[in-house]
């Protein structure tokens, strides 16, 4: 059952080619990191 998602549209992707997106353990949850405004930002991306 999917409780939440996060679409990465192609223009947010576009903008941050440096996205990374990693698993989290064996949770079938991730996360995606992206820097912007020189920080470094984290973001859930549960499935």
């Amino acid at each position: 059952m999917i409780k939440s998602f996060t679409i990465l549209k192609p223009k947010f992707l576009k903008e941050n080619p440096e996205i990374v997106i990693c698993d989290i353990g064996d949770f079938g949850d991730y996360f995606y990191s992206y820097f912007k405004g020189g920080k470094r930002h984290y973001n859930l991306l549960t499935v």
